[in-house]
């Protein structure tokens, strides 16, 4: 119609009629730019309801508007693998239930790699992570405190560090801390005391007075070491 004005020469008509088919193709644009918009939060809410049925419809209508939309192909990768993440998540929960949290990390984290968008993949992981450095700390603790009766500080030490690098600032240190600061202690006297006698008696006296002066700095007003 624009064309047939402007040949006769009715600009302004032309002029008006070609506006106003560019204003009605950027309303339709708009239109469908919108429903697409509509399509891609209602399939995502879908998507957290687990109503795929659903959900596959809607993509399938938005899809016929706009078949390049880079929300709609990720919800359509979404919603193909939506059972296969849930058995996923099924299997992670049982191994996280029997306490083999590496085989539930395995398996979480291919459940992510499918859908990174997923929250309730993302809030296992955190649970898995949780109860396993719980799981861990309460055994390195528990360890500790087994070498401890052992006497094996070495380890004891090192089952202490295992335990503070999951938790710094878990009370159960400072309590465990102070067990092995005390036994530390009776173990280092002894040994000091023990290589000191065995030094002297192969005449060797500088290691034996300072192995004596190590077992002074522990138990500085003990009468036996001070006669030595």
């Amino acid at each position: 119609e624009g064309d047939k004005f402007y040949n006769d020469e009715f600009y302004f008509k032309a002029r008006d009629s070609y506006s106003e088919a560019v204003n009605l193709i950027s309303a339709y644009k708009q239109t469908n730019e919108n429903k697409v918009k509509k399509f891609v939060l209602d399939i995502n809410n879908l998507l957290t309801l687990g109503n795929i049925e659903e959900a596959s419809n809607k993509l399938d209508k938005g899809l016929s508007i706009d078949p390049a939309n880079t929300n709609l192909l990720i919800l359509q990768s979404r919603i193909e693998n939506f059972f296969e993440i849930n058995t996923l998540i099924s299997s992670a929960n049982r191994y996280l239930a029997e306490e083999d949290y590496e085989n539930a990390l395995v398996k979480i984290n291919s459940a992510i790699e499918l859908d990174t968008i997923r929250a309730d993949t993302e809030n296992l992981k955190l649970k898995i992570i949780a109860e396993s450095n719980q799981f861990y700390f309460d055994l390195y603790i528990r360890n500790a405190y087994k070498n401890l009766d052992q006497v094996n500080i070495k380890r004891a030490i090192f089952n202490l560090e295992k335990a503070r690098n999951i938790s710094p600032n878990n009370n159960e240190l400072a309590i465990l801390e102070k067990s092995l600061s005390t036994q530390k202690k009776d173990f280092d006297l002894k040994n000091f005391i023990k290589d000191a006698q065995l030094f002297y008696e192969s005449e060797n006296w500088s290691k034996s007075l300072e192995n004596y002066n190590s077992a002074l700095l522990i138990t500085p007003d003990d009468p036996e070491l001070l006669n030595k």
